[in-house]
This record gives C-alpha cells, structure tokens and sequence, in this order.
C-alpha cells in the first residue's frame, strides 16, 4: 500500500520518527503523517465506492451516439419484460450446451441463469437490439432443468425475468476395471435413471441407479469370453430419450462354471436376530462364499466364509429389522460367481410381515459381487483384489427427490450438496474480459473513472492539504493530543512491563495473509459448506500472489534503481482498510465485491528524491494490477468450472482479479501513506493517465453493480453527493489560496 522510508542521515530519534513516514512526499510531520494516513484510509473506501456511481444516472449518453430526448412528464412506460423462445418447455437435452434464444427490451442486458444452483453462464450487453441468442453450457441433469433470462439496465427499477424448464441428461460414468473381470459392473448416474450397459451395439444389462447414484449390473453367464468396450447410456424412463454414451471401459471376461452354494441356515421365513445372525450353508471347498442381504435401502454384504469340508458359516453384520432377501454368491476369484436359491428372512418381526424385495443376483436387477477372497465395498472385479457387489438398484419406478444432482451424472458443481465442489459466490463472481471489451460499458467505465478523479480524488488531495496546513501549526506549539494523553510525563512513575519474544517474520506473515483472507471472504455470506473451505485456501493463495507482486517486485526494481536498501515489511494496520472494503461490499451487497488485498509494505531510505520515489510507487501499483488483470482474463479462460479443481482455480483467478484490480485503484488515491501520493507529487499527468486506465478497468468489474444502480434512487444520491464533496474541497481550497491571502 504505502512504501516507507528510514533517514539514515538523521539523528537516532528523527530517524525512528521518519521511518514509519511514506515514500509519497516530503518529510513529513509526525502528527500530519499520521493524520493523513488515516484519513486516506478512511476515505479511499468511501471514493471507490461513491465513484462507482458517478453519472450512473446519465452514463447511457456515453453507449449512444445520439443524445436521448427528454422524458416526459409523466411516468414513463415500464419496459416489455424479457421471453425465451427457444428452447420449449420439456425438451430434453443430452449434450454439453443448449442454445438460449429470445426476446427482451432495447437498451437492457440479459443475463442468462441455468441449473440447480441457477449459475451465471452467458450474458448479453445491451444495445439497441430487441433478441438475444446465447449459447448455455450443460454440464448437470435435472429432470426440471430451469433456464431464466434476467432483463436488467435500460432504466427499468427492478429487473424482469423469464423462465423455461428442460430436461437435461449428461451420460453416466462406468467404474475403470482392471485385470480380469467376471462380469459385473457398476458407476454413477442420475438417481431413478435406467442404465442401459451394451458393447458395440450388444446390449449386456439394464439397471436403475439408486438414489445414492450408482448403479450396478452383471454380464449374462451367456457372454463368450474376450475383452469388451463397455459404454452406459441412462434414461430419465425405461424406453425414453437417452443421455449419450459413456466414456468407454475396457473389460475382460472370462468365464467358466462355477457350482451354486446353498443357504441351509437361517431358512425361508424365519425370524432372525438384526444384531449377530449366523449364516451357513455347503459349497465347494476352496471357493469363497459372499452372503448378501437386500432390503428397501439396498443391499449390502454381511459376511464371507471358506468353503471347507463341503461347508461354509459365519456372522453377520447388523441388519435394521424389517423383511430382507439373502443370496449366496460362490467365487473362485476369476469367473462369473454362482448364486444360490434367495432366501426370505425377517430381521427382528414376525415371520410374514413386510414386503419382500426384489431378489438380488438377477442381471440387470442387482450387482453381483466379484470373485475374491477379501471383498470391498463398491470396489470393480478384479482377480486378486478386494472387492463387494455393487450397490442395488433402487425399486422400479423410484425417482430421485425434487432438486437432487446426480453425484456423478456429469461432473458439475452442486450447490445443495454440501461437497467439496459446492459453488460459492467467488466461484463466478466475473464477467469474462471477453464480454466486456468493445462494448458500451468500456466508454461508461472510461466517463465514470473521470468522474471519480474530477469529483473525488483531486478534491480529496485539495481538502488533506488544507487540513494538513491547519493541524501543523497546532503540533508545533505543542497542543497536540499528548498533552492530554500523559505522553509529556516521565516514564519512571510506570511500571515497565516485561518484555516478550516476538514471533518471527514468517508466523506474522501468514497470520497477516490468513486474516487478509478471511476478511475478503467475509464480503460475501459465508455458508457452513465444505466449499467455503476450499474458497479459504483459494483465498490464501490468490492474496500471496497479489502481495508477491506488490513487494518483490519495487525491492527489485528499487536496487536496481539504486534507492538503497529495501525491506518488505508487514503493516497490521493495512488490515482496517481490507475490513473496511470488505464491510462496505457486504453491506451494499456488491457482486463482484471491491476488494482490497494487500498487507505488506515496502521501506525505503527517505534521502531519495521524489521521481524516484514516485518510480517505485508506480512500479508496486504496475505490478498489483497486472496480477489482477492476468486473473481476470484467466476466469475467461477457465469458463464454467467442475469439480473441486476447476471450482479452486476459478475462486483463485477471480479473487487475484478482484484483490489486484481494486487494490491498485485504491492505492492511487493521494492521501496519507497510499502510493498514490508519491506518484501524484512526481508528476500529475501521469498520475491522472494512470489512475484514468485503473479505475475504468475497475468500473469495468463493477459493470453488473453499475446496472443495478443505474437510474435508481443511490445513483442519484451518489451523484448528488460526489459533486457535493467535489465543490466543498474545490472551495475551501480556493479559499485557503486566494481568498485567505488577500484578506491578510
């Protein structure tokens, strides 16, 4: 933010004094040095914020090439809400985008919602055009896939929607198989959908995936042996439109006869205990026998046992009561297993009572379990490896709660779910730099950044001088605020406390960069969701390369330069303007929020001169906004995210571009430690030429909040009040000059 200096030409007390004093001006005085440090921190929050609105009122004179004519008297007609034409209601869509196509107001934008968490995923600038065309990515399913069209701008007070739902299906996903396979299969799909299993055209298998989101099946015993290329479709209903295929999975089938076990104990009907039932039966010796038990919930292995001697027994795991089916599944580890005859038991009732399930072991109905020794849950086939049967398939007919995501149906993020992958609001806080440029918001960005230096900045510098010329003379005679605070007494009449080690640079730093982070999330709500920790770590990383920027790169350039030595350092106090921004966003509920980012400082001797002080100024503001603006081209880049991966990069580009963007406009604001200062003390035009490209590029990412505010009520007060502190300052300032002199 600000660049200290220390004079070693000084004497030991005016040198400890002037190396907490900024890079930014001349030697400063104590009191007005701090005065003016916080001052600009408490007004370069309020600037950015007030500037955003600076002629939002009348920014639509700069989108036209022809002047408005002047409204009526009387209130104007509300605009034609926004349609959607295409696609119809209910049309299914199985591919990885669908077209939006529509109707909306001239002079509005559109912004396009889509799926369960309604995620911003194309929108349209406004110009004079009455359609709108964009083309959506799909990457969820969703029976009730919902796409809304927000109208906004073009002068209308509240924003207009339209909505169309569709149905849209991604393919499923087949579980990788390794070594040899006996048969059976599994993966993930949208809950209640049919799956339907087949190799070049051969269909093997249909299922249902269960309301977890797998689904397993089993390759008929009439399939010869050989390697296969499976792929999965799924249907929201048997015989119904189906998603594309799968990702194909290589598989190898070997199969021979294996004899069928029985189950003797417990028998058909019998009541048996849901805690530790013991199960037996006879088999092969040498094969391994699996006991599976289905019920409403599914299924699920209870426990194995060597055939020996022609028998098998063991103990199960806990069953919950209720009516259940067993089946014997007898293994040798490489071939299709053998199931026995189904037995009907209830766990914990009285025989007869409850429905008996669909009997596991039958193709296309329930999974089989793979042939070894040591099975683990939901694990693929494989000789010599651990594995269990597949999940059961859920009732015929079951269909998936309202609103569910299918946990791997297409690999989108899920904003219900409660999963690593869970969106938050910085997952797609920004437009594309894309659909920005060349477009009538570059020319309002470009007048509101004027407005802000006119109205704002430069009155702000006007008003700190004169406040600093009248607070000097004060401290020089001594009636500062340590007259009343004791700082004029002896420090003998207090206890000294004992001093305590400090901790090292590297413990403050990363508690500095976490504090920073924390505060940058908090200009947002904050869910207790797994992803809001992943948006930390993301937040982490995104403020260590903002604050790299922002000091290696002046102590570089300032050896380089030869300005003396140059240490980074960390300023705690650099953590109320992070809150401060943080604070304002949230309260006026800004998205893209304002952020500010940095907390450390760059110190410099105070014997160098004002151009290059102002060098390295420009260089430390340089370096932070080119990080922002590679973050913000990279959130182009990486479009829609999926999963936790492309959620963490997207979260990491877009705050990068939100911390570097809005702290460089911040620290070009002239008051007190802000590097501004020392740049606009070297040379005004090119302060004002800098400052003009910054802060259009920051209105540019405040384009959705400028729209939303755009002819309402807080334009006009923001309006109303820029011109007023503009004319205050400018006054008390020509007064201060002019006026004041003449009268002495």
């Amino acid at each position: 933010m600000g660049i200290s200096r220390i004079n070693r030409a000084a004497p030991a007390r005016a040198q400890s004094s002037e190396a907490r004093s900024a890079i930014l001006g001349q030697t400063p005085v104590a009191t007005s040095s701090r005065f003016r440090g916080i001052l600009g921190v408490a007004l370069a929050a309020l600037i950015v914020l007030t500037g955003a609105s600076v002629f939002a009122g009348t920014s639509a004179a700069f989108a036209e090439s022809t002047p408005s004519p002047a409204p009526p008297a009387t209130a104007p007609a509300p605009l034609p809400a926004p349609t959607i034409t295409s696609p119809a209601p209910g049309t299914f869509v199985n591919g990885t985008s669908v077209r939006v196509q529509g109707t909306k107001a001239p002079g509005t934008s559109i912004q396009i919602l889509a799926g369960p968490g309604q995620d911003s995923l194309c929108q349209v600038s406004g110009d004079a055009g009455t359609t709108f065309d964009c083309i959506v990515p799909v990457s969820q399913s969703g029976r009730q896939y919902v796409l809304t069209a927000v109208q906004y701008g073009g002068g209308q007070t509240e924003n207009q929607r339209a909505s169309v739902t569709i149905q849209a299906l991604m393919p499923p996903t087949v579980n990788p198989q390794s070594g040899t396979t006996p048969g059976p299969i599994s993966g993930k799909g949208y809950p209640g959908a049919t799956v339907t299993v087949a190799s070049n055209g051969n269909v093997f298998a249909t299922t249902t995936v269960t309301n977890a989101g797998t689904w397993g099946a089993t390759i008929p015993d009439s399939t010869p042996s050989g390697t296969y290329n499976i792929q999965a479709t799924q249907a929201f209903t048997p015989g119904g439109a189906a998603s594309r295929p799968s990702t194909s999975v290589p598989i190898r089938v070997e199969i021979e006869s294996i004899p069928a076990p029985t189950i003797t104990s417990p028998t058909n009907g019998q009541s048996v205990s849901p805690a530790n039932a013991t199960y037996s039966g006879t088999g092969t010796d040498g094969l391994t026998v699996m006991v599976n038990a289905g019920n409403e919930q599914g299924e699920r292995l209870v426990c194995t046992a060597t055939v020996s001697g022609g028998r098998w027994s063991c103990s199960g795991v806990g069953m919950p009561s209720g009516a259940a089916t067993l089946i014997a599944l007898q293994t040798d580890g490489k071939n299709l297993p053998a199931s026995s005859v189904p037995v009907s038991v209830n766990y914990g009732a009285a025989s007869g009572s409850g429905g008996t399930p669909t009997a596991p072991g039958t193709p296309g109905s329930t999974p089989q379990a793979p042939g070894t020794k040591t099975p683990a849950p939901t694990a693929a086939p494989a000789p010599g490896s651990t594995a269990t049967p597949a999940p059961a398939p859920a009732t015929p007919g079951q269909t998936p709660s309202e609103g569910a995501t299918p946990p791997g149906g297409g690999g989108g993020l899920q904003e219900n779910g409660g999963t690593w992958a869970d969106s938050t609001p910085f997952t797609n806080a920004l437009q594309p730099t894309s659909g920005v440029l060349f477009t009538a918001e570059w020319w309002r960005a470009v007048a509101l950044a004027a407005g802000a230096i006119a109205l704002l900045l430069v009155p702000a510098r006007l008003l700190a001088n004169i406040v600093a010329a009248r607070i000097s003379p004060v401290r020089r005679h001594g009636h500062g605020i340590s007259h009343f605070t004791g700082r004029n007494r002896s420090a003998a009449e207090f206890d000294r406390a004992p001093e305590l080690p400090s901790p090292g640079v590297w413990v403050t730093g990363a508690f500095g960069i976490v504090m920073t982070a924390i505060l940058v999330m908090l200009a947002n709500p904050i869910e207790g969701q797994p992803g809001y920790l992943r948006l930390l770590l993301a937040s982490v990383i995104a403020l260590l390369l903002v604050n790299a920027a922002g000091t290696l790169v002046p102590v570089v350039l300032a050896r380089w330069w030869k300005a003396g030595p140059a240490t980074i350092k960390l300023a705690p106090r650099y953590l109320i303007a992070v809150a401060a921004a943080s604070a304002l966003s949230r309260l006026l509920e800004l998205q893209p929020a304002i952020l500010f980012g940095l907390v450390f400082t760059v110190s410099l001797v105070s014997v160098i001169g004002a151009e290059l002080r102002g060098k390295v100024a420009l260089a430390r503001i340089a370096a932070v906004f080119s990080v922002g603006v590679v973050g913000w081209v990279a959130t182009g880049l990486i479009g829609q995210p999926s999963g936790f991966w492309g959620a963490l990069g997207s979260e990491i580009a877009g705050i990068t571009a939100m911390a570097g963007v809005g702290s460089a406009a911040i620290m070009l604001i002239p008051l007190g430690q802000l590097s501004g200062r020392a740049i606009y003390s070297w040379s005004k035009p090119l302060w004002m030429a800098v400052t003009l490209m910054m802060f259009t590029a920051l209105f540019l990412q405040l384009g959705p909040v400028i729209d939303s505010w755009q002819g309402g009520v807080a334009a006009s007060v923001a309006v109303l009040l820029a011109v007023g502190f503009g004319a205050v300052s400018l006054s008390l300032w020509l007064w201060r000059r002019y006026v004041q002199p003449a009268l002495r």
